[in-house]
């Protein structure tokens, strides 16, 4: 019979509720009270006050028959599955399982009584059940913590409580917004200024102040020296930057050389695996007679091979160019409209023909880029760059197979020692081969072996080195010209960016 009645103790808690009206006290009683309460029962009561309250239950009389941990007979008080307790015995009993006269208080607006008695309250010791009272209280909602879900404080200054309910207000010389919880400074400043790739949003600091705060779109810009810009609207109508009276607003320089992830394989152009999205977000569609490619590095900069654009019939006029950016696949980056020329800039020095010394050459756009994870420049060679180790080589040249490539393609190369590099220049000589003057303005990069090498198709694009101090990424040279592709003995020859830094900043400037 106990394992019984404990197992309709469990159950108990699961039976459905009713609903009763809504009001701010009243009173609830077992049945029959003050008789002593039948046999078999299983009665359940839904309290509910006002939101903006909560309620305050206190037990004016309690007699319930007592049993171990209340599974004969028991009173329970429940806020929705939260037991906040389970009683039986008498008033001020010795087992100390009754409630006693303390008020029991509700987390919200509603509570739940259940109370259940099995069939043994007969005979001379029969019990009467319970009285109780309940009654609305306030909730003081500005003495709260801060509301989950990192909405901050209920009000951004001052908080006052009402009987069910609260209202905002401000400080002097402050307006309630919209909102009905945020105050922003009363006193004529200028609306803030937009910022390009960047923005601002409100916020309120310890003495009151008005304040906005400025940001850069991450992690594709960012202010000089990283850091939040604080913009305050003072009460006398006077403006500070960072507590300092400078109201000039930094602008969002683009973060160059910090693509998503560079692969770390050893791939090929020629004939190679993919490259991963957002893997060399500078890499340029080139398209004048044919294909080529280019270098994102900055806003309205490109820089590419000067025998791209340079004929025997000299520069290509700029309507004649087209450039595309984003997208690996070729014909979803083609569905763009091209980038709009404004002026093309090649080296004064490059003479073409046979000779490709100084093969360098900048384009200006029209209007700025938007960098994104798909489109972001390359950083230009580092102070007393180092030209060590492999580099990492893009284009959408031609595959092993000798077919044009519809989807851009790396490769990891080592650099080649420059006396190795003349020395097969002048092997390929011996052989009644015709070389091009190879000069300290270039270097060369390949194996030895062959195999992998970057084609046609790829002049312009970059070779790419890792700065180890800053972690990014430089552009050391632009794919220039090769004797055939992938052979072995031959290697690939770059211009060697290093060497026209000067000449660069110098055309940017200008122009």
């Amino acid at each position: 019979m106990m394992g019984w009645r404990h197992i309709i103790c469990v159950l108990c808690v699961c039976v459905s509720v009713c609903f009763c009206e809504s009001s701010l006290s009243g009173k609830v009683h077992s049945p029959l009270y003050p008789k002593a309460y039948p046999s078999d029962l299983f009665v359940q009561w839904k309290l509910e006050v006002p939101k903006g309250y909560r309620i305050q239950l206190t037990f004016i009389h309690f007699d319930v028959e007592p049993s171990n941990n209340c599974c004969n007979d028991s009173v329970m008080v429940l806020y929705g599955q939260k037991i906040l307790g389970k009683y039986c015995g008498q008033d001020n009993s010795a087992n100390g399982q009754d409630p006693g006269k303390e008020p029991i208080l509700s987390p919200g607006n509603h509570l739940q009584l259940v109370f259940q008695t099995d069939g043994s309250n007969a005979g001379s010791q029969q019990h009467l059940g319970f009285s109780a009272f309940y009654q609305a209280v306030d909730v003081d909602e500005c003495s709260s913590p801060n509301p989950e879900g990192g909405s901050g404080p209920l009000c951004s200054q001052i908080c006052l409580n009402t009987i069910g309910s609260y209202f905002c207000d401000c400080n002097h010389g402050y307006q309630l917004q919209p909102d009905q919880r945020t105050c922003l400074s009363a006193i004529d400043c200028d609306e803030p200024k937009l910022l390009p790739n960047g923005g601002f949003r409100f916020l309120s600091d310890s003495q009151n102040h008005s304040v906005i705060q400025y940001h850069c779109n991450e992690p594709y810009y960012a202010f000089p020296g990283a850091q939040n810009i604080s913009y305050t609207c003072a009460a006398d109508g006077k403006r500070t930057v960072n507590d300092h009276n400078d109201i000039i607003i930094p602008p969002c320089l683009p973060v160059c050389g910090n693509p998503s992830g560079i692969p770390g394989s050893r791939q090929r152009v020629l004939g190679g695996k993919n490259a991963p999205a957002g893997t060399f977000p500078w890499q340029v569609l080139l398209s004048v007679t044919g294909r080529g490619g280019a270098i994102v590095i900055g806003e309205q900069w490109i820089m590419t091979a000067a025998n791209n654009l340079v004929s025997g019939s000299g520069v290509t006029p700029k309507e004649s160019v087209r450039l595309y950016v984003g997208h690996n696949d070729v014909k979803e980056r083609i569905n763009n409209p091209p980038l709009e020329i404004a002026s093309i800039h090649i080296h004064p020095q490059y003479q073409g023909n046979n000779n490709f010394d100084n093969d360098i050459a900048l384009i200006k756009l029209a209007r700025p880029l938007t960098f994104n994870s798909e489109v972001q420049p390359l950083c230009l060679p580092p102070e007393g760059a180092k030209y060590e180790r492999s580099g990492w080589v893009s284009g959408f040249g031609y595959t092993e197979e000798m077919s044009i490539s519809n989807e851009l393609r790396y490769i990891v190369l080592p650099l080649v020692d420059q006396t190795e590099c003349r020395n097969s220049f002048e092997r390929l000589k011996q052989q009644k081969i015709e070389v091009m003057p190879f000069t300290d303005n270039m270097f060369c990069a390949g194996l030895t072996e062959g195999g992998a090498d970057t084609c046609s198709g790829d002049t312009g694009s970059a070779f790419v080195l890792k700065d180890r101090e800053s972690d990014r990424y430089w552009v050391a040279g632009i794919v220039s010209w090769g004797i055939q592709c992938g052979e072995k003995g031959r290697y690939g020859v770059y211009t060697r960016v290093s060497r026209y830094v000067e000449w660069i900043n110098k055309i940017m400037r200008d122009n």
